[in-house]
């Protein structure tokens, strides 16, 4: 069995701490994280509850140390960080926590969120724009986002040559393909 707790390369998934354990975003998360470990992935998230706990459920039940970036910020809603986070981080404000998340992985995953998912996938996808992270791989993860790159591409002024620094994913499997092919 591979040594798990050093991984070559750290995925972190964007997501939503509003997603319940019963439902299916829930679940796509923790088959993602399931994922990502048995791919030999390190997975970092922020951490806290909804996708970000199912992400780290699913790889530590399949054997990885998924890594939760918190910050300081949260403390005063007395947010922790999940229990299956097993090393927490803690940022001193959002603005660090995100260069964390971004500086520390070689890909990335985001799935259906709020506004701070939309605003993590807006600065990774600006600084692969101008080089700032060397063409590390981003995944936008379900239907969402398919309309989303929609409205970007007929809304926005985005060059041609912009849109394909996203790849879109219908799902975990065609996800962790593209990831395995991208990161070897």
């Amino acid at each position: 069995m591979k040594d798990r707790s050093h991984p070559r390369h750290y995925v972190t998934v964007f997501g939503s701490s509003q997603a319940s354990p019963d439902g299916p975003l829930y679940r796509e998360a923790y088959e993602l994280g399931k994922g990502l470990a048995q791919s030999g992935f390190g997975v970092i998230s922020g951490g806290y509850g909804g996708t970000m706990e199912a992400v780290s459920r699913g790889a530590r039940e399949a054997g990885a140390y998924p890594v939760g970036i918190t910050v300081a910020t949260f403390d005063k809603w007395a947010r922790r960080a999940n229990a299956w986070v097993a090393s927490e981080q803690k940022a001193g404000t959002y603005l660090e926590r995100v260069a964390q998340l971004t500086e520390r992985a070689s890909a990335f995953v985001a799935l259906r969120g709020g506004i701070g998912t939309l605003s993590e996938v807006s600065l990774v996808w600006s600084l692969l724009q101008i080089g700032e992270l060397s063409s590390k791989p981003v995944v936008l993860l379900g239907e969402c986002w398919k309309r989303y790159l929609q409205v970007v591409r007929e809304e926005f002024m985005i060059r041609p040559g912009e849109i394909p620094l996203m790849h879109l994913a219908e799902n975990v499997p065609q996800t962790l393909e593209f990831l395995r092919s991208s990161l070897k």
